[in-house]
């Protein structure tokens, strides 16, 4: 009897290791069509700041129940609450401010609730504090053959976008 159970183990072990190699086999073959070739060493690292950032802004808001305490505090905030880096707050290929992004000024720091698709934070000019909507938006930091920015939503995800699909996007609360 426990001869039995131990092959019908090993028999369920190898079907569930056959169903991820075919699994991989077919994702390892479809990526070539879905990707748009490689992303650059900095457009990921400058992603990966900005999704840091947006995660921060949600802890934030569960703690205090606003979004955040000022408009022009955020990186003050942020810097000292929650003893953030200061290399955190600047994309890699910006070499001259303090701070890379800024937080989307058409929201109210009591918003409870944010549609998902709302822009919260973006690739701006070097400053600290920023605030600021579609037009303050920097779109040639990750090369002329790649123009656009780096933009985290409401909830929670990072898409690049061309600059001219900036203004399309939503940055008002209705």
């Amino acid at each position: 009897m426990e001869e039995k159970k131990k092959h019908k183990k090993a028999r369920f072990l190898l079907r569930t290791l056959l169903v991820i190699i075919i699994l991989a086999v077919i994702v390892y073959i479809s990526l070539p069509r879905l990707s748009c070739g490689p992303i650059p060493a900095d457009k990921v690292v400058c992603r990966a700041k900005l999704r840091g950032l947006a995660i921060v802004c949600q802890v934030y808001r569960k703690e205090n129940n606003m979004l955040w305490p000022q408009k022009g505090t955020w990186c003050d905030v942020f810097h000292q609450k929650y003893d953030s880096e200061l290399e955190r707050f600047r994309c890699s290929r910006d070499k001259t401010g303090p701070c890379s992004y800024a937080m989307n000024e058409n929201i109210p720091a009591d918003a409870n609730e944010l549609p998902g698709d709302l822009v919260l934070l973006f690739e701006s000019a070097p400053g600290w504090n920023q605030v600021g909507g579609a037009d303050d938006v920097t779109t040639d930091r990750h090369g002329e053959n790649n123009p656009g920015a780096n933009i985290a939503f409401a909830d929670g995800h990072i898409e690049f976008v061309k600059p001219e699909d900036i203004p399309n996007l939503r940055w008002m609360v209705e």
